[in-house]
């Protein structure tokens, strides 16, 4: 099975040794908010997909490949 958007940044923060406190100063985000991403409850916006690949040193179109969410009509 493939891992989800939030597996993968949970990866990349414990790669780097951050806790989503930290992270989320790092990307001015809520740490709240990471948490429910790194949880599937949420998914980041395009700005903040941007952000994380800057971040992480990751293109956004890897960053993408990981959204599992079924399409919507």
């Amino acid at each position: 099975m493939m891992q989800s958007f939030g597996q993968y940044l949970r990866a990349l923060r414990w790669r780097e040794d951050l806790s989503l406190r930290e992270l989320g100063k790092r990307l001015d985000v809520w740490a709240a908010f990471l948490s429910d991403v790194e949880l599937g409850r949420r998914y980041p916006s395009e700005k903040l997909l941007e952000r994380i690949g800057k971040f992480f040193r990751i293109r956004v179109e890897e960053l993408r490949s990981y959204d599992v969410r079924p399409v919507v009509d």
